[in-house]
């Protein structure tokens, strides 16, 4: 496991130096949308709807009302069902990590 570790921060270490993609670039999003997508089944609906708006907008299937009204929906949510969580409870993290590329 600790090797698997090793070899993933070196391949996101080497991503960083290499690529040097701008946070908030296109490549960068589409990025951040292909490792969402790996653990898609993984995400709660309000999630599942972010990741599908940012990938619309991306293909030019959405307006960027539509994200920001995305975003405001997983904010809402989280301030519903989780107020009180922490940051690293697994649906809050999961939650907040569709919505930096909504940001973007």
């Amino acid at each position: 496991m600790l090797n698997q570790s090793k070899r993933i921060d070196d391949l996101l270490n080497d991503i960083e130096v290499n690529c040097d993609p701008a946070i908030g670039s296109r490549a960068c999003t589409r990025f951040m949308l292909e490792c969402l997508t790996l653990i898609r089944h993984k995400l709660p609906p309000i999630a599942e709807e972010g990741l599908a708006v940012v990938t619309a907008c991306l293909e030019g299937r959405a307006t960027v009302e539509v994200v920001t009204d995305a975003l405001v929906r997983c904010w809402q949510y989280l301030d519903e069902k989780h107020k009180d969580a922490p940051t690293s409870d697994p649906e809050v993290s999961i939650i907040r990590a569709v919505m930096f590329p909504v940001y973007a």
